[in-house]
This record gives structure tokens, C-alpha cells and sequence, in this order.
């Protein structure tokens, strides 16, 4: 009588002790599965549903799948082996910093409130496992089966962006200048852009005199845009054409001359917002940019020096192929 009096005691502490001892946690980035397409990057969304939850650590039973159905995002919430609900994401007319932002709030808000506000029970009385899901609520079905709605059309947006250059092989020595740009995002991915360069003045030494060279140019591009996490590059070709003056001192006649210059262009840069004022569709963005752009001449200047009849001719070529790398601020309008 007396052993089973103590038996029951020992069972009572154990079953105590185990009821208190700490649920295993696990860090958020490996209760969220997120298969990366598009705008979802696990990189990107575990840190941002941290912030919001402003905790870096959950239950290591919740799991939290992620996945595009079609033109829709899901998340689907589990705990253990107990589904719990599933919602999705529709509004995906923004960008992908924008996306990221909402989507992680929605999913740190569902969390809230399915798992930290209340006791975690994984009872036989929850929801079914994934291979039953019990039907959504009349609303819920009603919203599922419905078209996916279309993306809102936005209005293209203009920046402005402008920065020093420095051509090499551009001219035929190397010079610093100036660009600047006036932007037009029709699209998430595509671009156009109308930019405007001046290369400061060099100086082409002759062995009689000298002659100075400077290029005004004009350009237009297409460009193919991606955001990458915070920043945007891209990609784009186009077609510059210009002046090269040339003025000339210690010959017998001091001309000044202009010469068509053209060519087809290149170019890779990527922009970083710095800071943002209002809210979508009034928005204003200022941040930074780096650039790099390949021209390839086709139309260039020939200098042809004759010092006197019958005298030696001097020749200098311009450059086929050159680089200009730059770097600078832009301004995106709302």
C-alpha cells in the first residue's frame, strides 16, 4: 500500500515536470519554407517576418510553407503535423520590395494570431493533416474560385538622374565629364531612357602646334530591369550620336571645326534607394547609382594636319571602341 502511494507520487512530479520543461524553439528562418520564384527569396522574407514579429525565434512545430499558385502567392500554416489554414496573396502590382513588405506582414500577423496569442494545441480535435484539408470558410471557397483579379495598371514613372564620367578611349586620351538622364519605367522590366553627355576638352599633341577635341552626344536606350532585394539593375542598348570640336592653335590658320561622331552603346547599372517621401502612387525616391557603359563608333572624326605643301601630314584617329564608367544620384517622380 505503501509503495503504490509512492509510486503515484513519482508518476505525479514526472507528469508535473514534464508539463513545465521549455518547448523546443527553432529560429524563424527554419520554420518558413519558401521556394524561391520571382518575388520570393528566403533570404529576403525570413528576416522581414522577424522584424515585424520582432522575435527571432517560434515554436518548432509551426511551419510555414510559401509558394506562387499561379498569379496568386500562398501560405499555408501548420503545427507539427496539423494543418491549420491557408491564405493567399493577391495584390502583386508592386514591386518586389513592396511585395516582400506586405507579404511578410500578412504572414507575421497570422502567426500572432493562430499560434503566440493563444496555447498551442496540436490535439486529435485540430484541423485535419494536408492530405484532408477540411474546406475553407463559404467566403473563403467563394474567393478561391473566382478569376485571379487582373494587376492594377500603374502609370509609368519618370526619374531623373545626372553624375560625373570618365571616358576612356572615347576621345583619344583619356577625360572626365559629365551625364545626365531623364528616365521612363513603363513596366516592372522594361525601361526607356534619353541621356545627354559632355566630355571635358583634350588636348592632341602635334609637332607643330596643337589641337583640342571635346564630344557632345545625345543618347536613347532600351532597358530590361530586375529588382534585386533593395536595388534595381539593368541592362540596356541604344544608340548615341553627337559633335567632336575641334579647335586648332600654332598652325598657320587657327580653325575651329565640328565633326559628326556616333555610335552603339552598351550599359549595366544598378540604383539604390537612399530615402522615400509619401506612399504609393505619390511617391518620391532619391538614391544612388553606378553605371557602366561600352560604345562601339561608328561615325568618328579623322584629323588630317598639313603643315605646308609638299610638307609631312600629320593623322590622328578617334577610338572605335570605349568605356565610360559613371557614377551619381537619381530622383524617381511620383
Amino acid at each position: 500500500m505503501c509503495g503504490a502511494a509512492i509510486a503515484a507520487v513519482f508518476a505525479t512530479v514526472a507528469s508535473l515536470a514534464e508539463a513545465e520543461s521549455p518547448v523546443a524553439e527553432r529560429d524563424i528562418g527554419e520554420a518558413l519554407d519558401v521556394e524561391s520564384d520571382r518575388c520570393l527569396d528566403h533570404a529576403v522574407l525570413a528576416p522581414s517576418v522577424s522584424a515585424w514579429l520582432k522575435r527571432d525565434r517560434l515554436d518548432a512545430r509551426i511551419r510555414v510553407v510559401v509558394r506562387y499558385e499561379g498569379d496568386a502567392i500562398s501560405y499555408s500554416f501548420f503545427l507539427g503535423d496539423a494543418f491549420v489554414g491557408k491564405r493567399w496573396f493577391r495584390d502583386l502590382a508592386h514591386a518586389c520590395p513592396d511585395v516582400v513588405q506586405t507579404l511578410s506582414l500578412a504572414i507575421a500577423v497570422a502567426i500572432e494570431a493562430n499560434f503566440l496569442s493563444a496555447p498551442l494545441d496540436a490535439s486529435p480535435e485540430a484541423p485535419a493533416s494536408p492530405e484532408r484539408e477540411s474546406p475553407p470558410p463559404r467566403a473563403e471557397k467563394r474567393r478561391e474560385q473566382a478569376p485571379p483579379r487582373p494587376a492594377r495598371e500603374e502609370a509609368p514613372r519618370w526619374s531623373l538622374a545626372a553624375g560625373p564620367l570618365f571616358s576612356w578611349n572615347v576621345l583619344p586620351k583619356p577625360t572626365l565629364g559629365g551625364v545626365a538622364s531623364a528616365d521612363i519605367a513603363w513596366s516592372r522590366h522594361l525601361e526607356t531612357r534619353m541621356s545627354f553627355l559632355v566630355a571635358a576638352p583634350v588636348d592632341i599633341a602635334l609637332p607643330v602646334g596643337r589641337a583640342q577635341a571635346q564630344l557632345f552626344a545625345f543618347r536613347a536606350d532600351v532597358c530590361i530591369a530586375i529588382d534585386i532585394s533593395a536595388a534595381r539593375a539593368r541592362a540596356c542598348g541604344g544608340y548615341a550620336t553627337g559633335l567632336v570640336t575641334s579647335n586648332t592653335t600654332g598652325l598657320l590658320d587657327d580653325r575651329s571645326r565640328l565633326f559628326p561622331w556616333s555610335a552603339v552603346a552598351g550599359r549595366i547599372d544598378g540604383r539604390v534607394p537612399l530615402k522615400r517621401w509619401g506612399a504609393r502612387p505619390a511617391e518620391w525616391t532619391a538614391g544612388a547609382f553606378a553605371a557602366v557603359d561600352a560604345l562601339v563608333a561608328v561615325r568618328r572624326p579623322v584629323f588630317l594636319v598639313d603643315y605646308e605643301i609638299g610638307g609631312a601630314i600629320d593623322r590622328v584617329d578617334f577610338p572605335v571602341l570605349g568605356v565610360a564608367p559613371s557614377a551619381g544620384i537619381f530622383f524617381e517622380l511620383p
